[in-house]
């Protein structure tokens, strides 16, 4: 396991890299974008019918800029910035989070170093864990485990920080009474289970996941993992099939181990429905929960009322990006500079 700091000469070098990445790397080129398809804002057209370049970089950069001259309060969740991933690999995206959280620990978990974590913590579910084929099932139910055991942030590494974690949580809410942080992804009420399946959904209202904050022993994040695995384990009965041997869409996934349990444990925890969020447009604290607006973790999506970077009015409601296809042989150097 990757624990580090960031040295001031790193944080210059952080920063060299996320300009570099921002200007030249980030920026949509003609016939593909670095962010997810489902992520990225339809073409708009000029006047001549040609596809306009949106303006993403620019946006990009408005955002970091615009949060880092922020003053943002202390936090007392703990200081550690989690990831997973098969390899230690210092891309843009992962980048941002040192830059914009220099203090905090980063700790990032090969495949192999999470299976450690899970047998010594987690040692009731050991076996469910390891007899699961899909890496990305795993990498679920690691980030229930790791922040119900530790606290702190996870993040999938294809996040970029917008926004250091302290400006997570606004003055107004006291942050000693807030065990969890949570953002929106979908909120699309009229959806019925055809339109969600085939937009790749769980449900017509879910969380993200990508990106958590939590205190230790948090009760909604246990719960997310215990049912993940009683779910995957009534799939593979109904299915005729030895867990070990279950093979699991991207549907599968993202109903059974991704948003889609921990939006029912979350909301199971809360003891309310879905309607309390819906069409959120301030953060709201509910029992110990903060839930931001969409934008604030799901920004530039086609749906649920989600805002654009580009757009300077939206500039503020952004805490994370999700989706960059980061990764740039180019940035092996800079890892061996500071990490």
């Amino acid at each position: 396991m990757i624990r580090k700091r960031v040295s001031p000469r790193g944080l210059s070098l952080i920063l060299l890299a996320l300009l570099a990445f921002i200007f030249y790397i980030a920026k949509p080129k003609a016939g593909g974008t670095n962010l997810t398809h489902d992520a990225n804002p339809p073409q708009k057209l000029d006047k001549t019918g040609k596809a306009k370049e949106p303006e993403l970089a620019t946006g990009v950069a408005n955002v970091i800029d615009t949060h880092r001259t922020a003053t943002q309060p202390d936090l007392s969740f703990p200081k550690v910035i989690y990831q997973t991933s098969p390899h230690n690999d210092a891309t843009p995206a992962v980048l941002s989070w040192y830059y914009a959280n220099p203090a905090d620990d980063h700790q990032h978990f090969t495949d192999a170093e999470a299976l450690k974590f899970v047998r010594k913590h987690y040692s009731h579910a050991y076996d469910a864990y390891t007899s699961l084929l899909s890496p990305v099932a795993r990498a679920d139910l690691f980030r229930y485990f790791v922040l119900h055991q530790l606290g702190g942030v996870y993040t999938d590494i294809d996040t970029t920080a917008l926004c250091p974690v302290s400006g997570w949580i606004p003055e107004e809410f006291s942050e000693r009474d807030i065990s969890l942080v949570i953002g929106i992804e979908v909120d699309e009420p009229t959806f019925d289970e055809s339109k969600v399946a085939k937009w790749g959904w769980a449900l017509n209202f879910q969380f993200v996941q990508w990106t958590i904050m939590a205190r230790p022993g948090h009760p909604a994040l246990e719960r997310a993992a215990e049912l993940a695995i009683e779910q995957l384990r009534a799939l593979a009965e109904e299915r005729k099939t030895p867990l070990n041997r279950l093979e699991l869409s991207k549907l599968d996934l993202v109903r059974n181990t991704g948003p889609g349990v921990f939006t029912t444990a979350v909301l199971e925890y809360l003891g309310v429905e879905p309607s309390t969020f819906h069409n959120l447009q301030r953060p709201k604290q509910v029992k110990d929960v903060l839930v931001l607006p969409v934008t604030a973790f799901a920004p530039n999506q086609r749906h649920s009322g989600s805002k654009s970077v580009s757009k300077w009015e939206s500039v503020m409601e952004v805490r994370v990006m999700h989706g960059f296809q980061s990764t740039r042989s180019w940035m092996s150097w800079i890892k061996g500079l500071f990490l």
